[in-house]
């Protein structure tokens, strides 16, 4: 049931709730609106009665936050970023001391903590507003009782730009339109087939873990941003550093996505070697050990190598296809792993070693998944 009300010859509808927590509500928008003085202990005091009713549960912490969102979208029209943030984290700031008081007791914040951090995203907090999502997405798992639900946070954390009832979603198909071009790269090159319809039916709704996808979704939202910056700034050792921290964290994916189908690759050598076998590429663990023995002499005539197709294996074969970009993704991994310092390498060549770096997760997703 809505509770409508018109302030300044505006008409506004809100979740009716309690009649007076409603007409709480009602001032709170007249203040916030108009720009006066907001009374908000009396708001905060009623606030704090209502979470402790009889029947208060879930399905109502959700309507309660949604009435928030008239003032949120006000804020965000007007690219009033702090003071959009401020909303959310005043309503969380209501449910954390109930909670406080309440020892025991939790009241379901999956609705702010998702608003929150699509504001921090949207300017272009990555950190914080990822850190919110995740955190929406635990109170979805803990409120729903199942590891994948049916929410806008998961749908942000799966990439899943078929939930249009969301308000990410302009965010999740900008996203998804990185991903799909990295999967045109992939088909064109390798003769694969895997589109983002598969990549999203196979792994990102069902995933080894909901971990390892939002790692991936977290991933995707770093590179919007950075593929959206003037190359003319990121032409330094810092920004190779930051490349590198991105091919990490794709490879943490595919390590993560291949133990899940081979318990016994405890380091990423078995895992890289398991993959080679079951996709039939033409690299042995030998090859691997190979190619790992020299980048850890000159990584960056190695890498250089294997991207100019001339890297020589000890059985003559130059690795080629996604036999080579598995070859890459593990000279990077090691190298990475153990690294801080800058790879011109990696910086004048971030493009095509990420490129070879997803060509290794794709190849997983399509042979195992």
């Amino acid at each position: 049931m809505l509770n409508t009300f018109i302030l300044s010859g505006q008409t506004f509808s809100i979740e009716a709730l309690d009649p007076s927590l409603d007409d709480e509500f009602v001032k709170l928008h007249a203040a916030f609106l108009s720009s006066s003085t907001c009374r908000w202990n009396p708001f905060a005091a009623i606030s704090q009665a209502y979470f402790s009713k009889p029947g208060v549960g879930g399905h109502e912490h959700g309507l309660f936050f949604n009435n928030f969102t008239i003032l949120w979208n006000h804020y965000l029209r007007a690219g009033q970023f702090d003071a959009a943030e401020r909303i959310w984290q005043m309503a969380c700031d209501l449910a954390w001391h109930w909670e406080t008081s309440n020892p025991g007791k939790l009241i379901h914040k999956g609705t702010p903590y998702y608003f929150w951090g699509m504001t921090a995203i949207l300017r272009g907090d990555m950190d914080r507003g990822y850190a919110l999502m995740h955190q929406a997405l635990e109170e979805d798992v803990r409120e729903s009782g199942s590891p994948f639900p049916d929410t806008p946070a998961l749908a942000l954390a799966t990439m899943n730009a078929q939930k249009l009832e969301q308000a990410a979603h302009g965010w999740v198909a900008r996203k998804a339109t990185v991903a799909d071009r990295f999967l045109t790269a992939y088909r064109s090159s390798s003769g694969k087939a895997l589109t983002f319809g598969l990549l999203n039916s196979k792994f990102l709704q069902h995933p080894p873990n909901r971990h390892t996808v939002y790692s991936l979704s977290y991933v995707l939202g770093r590179l919007v941003k950075l593929l959206e910056t003037p190359s003319q700034v990121l032409d330094s050792d810092f920004a190779a550093q930051l490349n590198m921290d991105l091919i990490l964290r794709v490879l943490q994916v595919i390590e993560s996505s291949l133990k899940s189908k081979h318990s016994a690759g405890k380091t990423f050598l078995p895992l890289a070697v398991y993959l080679a076998q079951t996709a039939s590429l033409a690299l042995t663990q030998a090859d691997l050990c190979h190619v790992n023995g020299e980048a850890q002499k000159d990584f960056e005539q190695t890498v250089r190598d294997l991207l100019d197709n001339s890297f020589t294996l000890p059985s003559g074969a130059v690795p080629s296809g996604l036999s080579r970009d598995l070859a890459v993704a593990y000279a990077c991994r090691n190298y990475g792993t153990h690294q801080l310092a800058p790879s011109a390498t990696v910086l004048k060549r971030a493009d095509e070693i990420r490129q070879a770096v997803f060509n290794t997760l794709f190849v997983t997703v399509e042979t195992l998944y």
